[in-house]
């Protein structure tokens, strides 16, 4: 009864609550829309990668890291490193192989098989020692099996590179406090 008498004497009150919540539907549909948008995006590209790889018989190596990136965001890592194996062969970029071999050692990584994760890490790290990504994660790895020393030996080279990267900061902070240091 009172919110009856209070909406009827404040018309006002009540338009402005009307266009509110308008708004905020409008603000959510977009959102939606948007995100919707970019997953056909997504799936269209993927489609059309998979496709094109198939029919076609002289494949550069850009074709495999997109389809292998496309699928390790996906979270398909098994397909994923399919097509980054692939993409390793016929690559000559040196910073590319690095970024590849991390990728690889961070799918084997999701599919707890830390030994294969750990020489991609490795790998990626011959190519581009200052690789903070691929430091940190072979420091995580080290971290998850519990070898304390050797993660904090990786987390302080990563912090030698960069003493900015937030990842490398807490990480280094967690285990120096595990360590006693």
């Amino acid at each position: 009864m009172f919110l009856r008498n209070f909406f009827q004497n404040n018309s006002i009150f009540l338009f402005s609550y009307l266009i509110l919540i308008l708004a905020f539907f409008a603000f959510l549909f977009t959102i939606f829309y948007r995100q919707l948008k970019s997953i056909i995006g997504r799936e269209q590209e993927f489609s059309k990668l998979q496709t094109l790889i198939q029919t076609e018989q002289n494949i550069n190596f850009e074709r495999y890291l997109e389809l292998g990136t496309l699928l390790l965001n996906k979270k398909l890592y098994s397909q994923s490193i399919k097509y980054l194996k692939l993409a390793t062969i016929k690559c000559d970029d040196i910073i590319l192989l690095g970024n590849i071999y991390n990728n690889l050692g961070y799918c084997y990584f999701k599919q707890d098989n830390y030994k294969l994760a750990k020489s991609f890490y490795e790998e990626a790290l011959l190519y581009l020692p200052d690789y903070i990504i691929a430091l940190n994660n072979l420091a995580y790895l080290e971290e998850k099996e519990k070898n304390y020393t050797q993660a904090l030996d990786l987390y302080e080279k990563s912090y030698s590179f960069d003493s900015q990267n937030p990842v490398t900061i807490k990480q280094r902070k967690k285990i120096r406090k595990i360590l006693n240091y």
